[in-house]
């Protein structure tokens, strides 16, 4: 009778591949927005903001103290979520890794680390474009300050 060696079970490979899943799925609920709080309407927030600046005018005027300013919660849910996508994604590189390490079959093992990339990926990607966005919205506004104010940013450099 011959000894044949037991084939390794996945089971580090498995793991890591859930780990990546949920923080794929995680990440996909932060882009999406599932973790924001609730938005207040542009005109309460205009409206916020004038009566700021002229609490702030007065005040400045009278040479009373201003307010301090008002602190805001310390950690939100957002935070909270986009701290342990990266934590998930690490966790599944590392289940990938340790099961390569123990010759598992590689497809596990190998998806696993990719869904870990891929989540770290995608919320870079994320904030690339973000900024992207942000950049083009400012160019924007300073190449139509001619119209709103009468001369235009990159005249002083003309």
């Amino acid at each position: 009778m011959t000894d044949v060696a037991q084939p390794i079970r996945p089971i580090w490979g498995l793991t890591g591949f859930f780990f990546g899943v949920v923080a794929i799925a995680l990440a996909m609920a932060i882009i999406n927005g599932a973790f924001d709080m609730p938005a207040k309407s542009t005109a309460t927030t205009i409206g916020e903001f004038a009566a700021e600046v002229r609490n702030s005018a007065r005040a400045a005027l009278s040479g009373e103290a201003t307010a301090a300013p008002v602190v805001e919660q310390a950690m939100n849910w957002r935070e909270i979520a986009t701290l342990a996508v990266t934590v998930l994604a690490g966790i599944a590189a590392i289940c990938g890794a340790t099961g390569l390490y123990r010759h598992e079959a590689r497809s596990l093992p190998l998806l696993a680390i990719g869904a870990g990339s891929a989540a770290v990926v995608m919320q870079f990607a994320m904030w690339l474009a973000l900024l992207i966005c942000g950049v083009l919205l400012i160019g924007r506004i300073l190449t139509t300050m001619d119209g709103i104010i009468g001369f235009s940013v990159f005249d002083w450099f003309s």
